[in-house]
């Protein structure tokens, strides 16, 4: 299917907010034209549980962390 994210999958790359790392409250499209290496390094890890995305109550969608992942970037 074409126009997924290699990092959201369906979601919308300005939709989904990182939550963690130096670039905390940047959207995974800020991200992308910022640092493309953690861009890429965050698309290989993704089948690796390094992270999940979560929608808050707000209803805004965040990349978390998995708190046993150790990221090695």
């Amino acid at each position: 299917m074409a126009g997924l994210s290699p990092v959201t999958g369906i979601l919308e790359e300005e939709k989904v907010i990182l939550d963690f790392g130096d670039y905390e409250g940047k959207t995974v499209r800020e991200l992308s034209e910022l640092d493309r290496a953690f861009y890429t390094y965050l698309a290989q890890e993704k089948e690796n549980g390094l992270f999940s995305i979560r929608r808050l109550q707000n209803k805004t969608f965040r990349l978390i962390q998995t708190p046993l992942a150790r990221p090695e970037f």
